[in-house]
């Protein structure tokens, strides 16, 4: 059964809102010490490419290491920012859709070998006056 494409937009938008922010980092908004973290780690099939790279604080990037983002929060007990939600959704969604996964039954998922830890991907979500829209920059 075909349940159609999913077309989110542009990760074009997502990378030109990174050049106009402030640099800071995308997980806890600090300024200083920042490195490249990949969103999808390289070792499970993440790119080097720009929809794939956020800045990141040394404190952030050392334990997030090859961990899925959705279990990285998980294992903090947060929810993502929004920003980085959406992000990290189109980069699972433009993979899915490059391998020909987009409509593959979610129980055979967890026989294939992905890049994303399926059980971690959020399917409630908090209130939206809990929820982190954008951290505020410490200058």
């Amino acid at each position: 059964m075909r349940l159609g494409n999913i077309n989110p937009r542009s990760l074009f938008y997502d990378e030109k809102s990174k050049l106009n922010a402030d640099k800071c980092y995308v997980y806890c908004g600090k300024t200083r010490s920042l490195q490249l973290n990949h969103v999808t780690p390289k070792n499970k099939g993440g790119k080097d490419s720009g929809e794939n790279l956020v800045l990141a604080c040394r404190k952030c990037n050392a334990p997030k290491n090859d961990t899925d983002l959705m279990e990285w929060y998980n294992k903090k007990q947060k929810f993502p920012p929004l920003h980085i939600l959406r992000n990290d959704m189109k980069l699972v969604i433009q993979y899915c859709n490059e391998k020909e996964l987009i409509n593959k039954d979610i129980d055979t998922s967890y026989n294939l070998n992905l890049p994303i830890v399926i059980e971690y991907i959020s399917l409630k979500f908090p209130q939206p006056k809990d929820l982190i829209y954008k951290y505020k920059i410490d200058k």
